[in-house]
C-alpha cells in the first residue's frame, strides 16, 4: 500500500476505530449507569495535545473538555492520536488495505486499554485535576511532563496491575485473544524491566481476574503479594 493511500485510509477509518475502542473499554470495565468512557481524537485539540505521546488522560478531564465531548455524562476521557498510532504501529508498505483496516482497529483499541488503566487508577486514588483547570494550562503541563522521570512515575506497579487486569478480560473472549495479553506485556516492558514471564505475571494476578468486579474496587485493595514481589524485584527502565 502506498503511503498516500495509507494516509487516506487512516483518515477515513479513525473515527470508527475510536468508536470501536470506546465500546470495548465500556465492555471491559462497564461505567456506572450515569457515567461513560469518552474517547477523543487528539487531532481535535491543539497541537500540544499530540506532540509527545500517542495518547494521554487525566482524572477530571471530562470537566475540562466538556464542551468538546458529544456525550455530557461524567467519566474518564482518553485522548488518542489515532493517526499517529497507525503510523507508529503499522508498516503501510507491507500491508494491504484490508490489513490496515483490521490492524489499525486493534492497535487503537490496545492503546485505549493502556489509557483506561491510567484512568481507572486515577479514580481509585482520587487523583483529579483542579476544578479551575483550563485546557491551555493542561496542555502546557502535558508539554512539560515528558521524559524518563515522568514515564517512570506514571507507569508503576499499580498501572501494570490495572492494565493487565483489563487485558486479561479482553483475552477471555475477544479475537485475537492471546494477542491482547502479549501486546500489553510488550507495552509494559517499554517502561519496566520485567524478568517474569507473561504466565508468571498472570498467575500472580489470578486472585483478582474477576471479569465482573469494577476495576476501581480492585485497585483500592492492596495488590496480591505474589504480584508485588514480582514487580518489586524488577529494575525500572529509564525511557523517553
Amino acid at each position: 500500500m502506498t503511503d498516500a493511500a495509507f494516509g487516506e485510509l487512516v483518515e477515513t477509518s479513525k473515527a470508527g476505530w475510536l468508536a470501536d475502542a470506546a465500546s470495548l473499554c465500556r465492555v471491559l470495565d462497564p461505567p456506572a449507569s450515569d457515567e461513560t468512557i469518552h474517547l477523543l481524537d487528539a487531532a481535535t485539540l491543539p497541537e500540544e495535545a499530540r506532540r509527545h505521546a500517542l495518547a494521554w488522560t487525566a482524572g477530571g478531564l471530562d470537566v475540562v473538555l466538556r464542551d468538546r465531548l458529544r456525550d455530557r455524562r461524567r467519566g474518564p476521557v482518553l485522548v488518542l492520536d489515532a493517526g499517529k498510532i497507525a503510523r507508529v504501529r503499522l508498516e503501510p508498505a507491507t500491508l494491504a488495505e484490508h490489513e490496515v483496516a483490521a490492524l489499525g482497529r486493534l492497535e487503537v483499541a490496545q492503546v485505549a486499554i493502556h489509557e483506561l488503566g491510567h484512568a481507572r487508577l486515577a479514580e481509585a486514588t482520587g487523583e483529579t485535576l483542579p476544578a479551575t483547570a483550563t485546557l491551555p494550562a493542561l496542555l502546557a503541563a502535558v508539554d512539560a511532563a515528558t521524559g524518563s522521570d515522568h514515564n517512570r512515575a506514571t507507569h508503576g506497579q499499580q498501572w501494570v496491575r490495572s492494565y493487565l487486569v483489563l487485558s486479561s478480560r479482553a483475552a477471555r473472549s475477544l479475537w485475537p485473544r492471546q494477542w491482547w495479553i502479549d501486546a500489553a506485556v510488550a507495552d509494559v516492558r517499554r517502561y519496566v524491566e520485567i524478568k517474569a514471564t507473561t504466565d508468571e505475571l498472570l498467575a500472580a494476578l489470578q486472585p483478582e481476574l474477576d471479569p465482573d468486579e469494577p476495576l476501581t474496587d480492585i485497585l483500592r485493595r492492596p495488590p496480591p503479594a505474589a504480584f508485588s514481589a514480582l514487580l518489586d524485584t524488577q529494575a525500572r527502565k529509564v525511557t523517553t
